[in-house]
């Protein structure tokens, strides 16, 4: 069922991307940068994979540097998404974008197991 942008902050693994979580740098960046872009907007998920005005939310996010493509679920994605993502990511790194910016970011997964 489609829900407001309010419902994807409970959302923390969409498909094939992690988003910063509390403590991480870059957390309050990645929730701003969504509600920015799909603020007021019907959202649509399948499975993790968030759609806004036809858009695929999770890669945007990455193209961003707002989110990790979480290469542990990039078995479920279509070839030509798992390549979009990964090419997203690299780019965004390239540029320095979002938590790219940051010399050493650190994945959510590492954090997680850091505690």
């Amino acid at each position: 069922m489609p829900s407001t942008i309010r419902g994807i902050f409970r959302i923390t693994t969409l498909l094939a991307i992690l988003l910063p979580v509390t403590g991480i740098a870059g957390t309050q960046q990645s929730i701003n940068s969504l509600k920015h872009k799909y603020a007021g907007q019907r959202l649509q998920s399948r499975l993790g994979k968030v759609l806004a005005g036809g858009k695929d939310v999770n890669l945007e996010q990455v193209r961003a540097g707002m989110a990790w493509h979480y290469k542990a679920y990039e078995r479920t994605q279509s070839a030509t998404d798992r390549q979009a993502y990964a090419d997203a990511e690299n780019e965004a790194k390239a540029a320095k974008l979002g938590l790219w910016h940051d010399d050493a970011p650190v994945p959510p997964w590492e954090w997680r197991h850091s505690k």
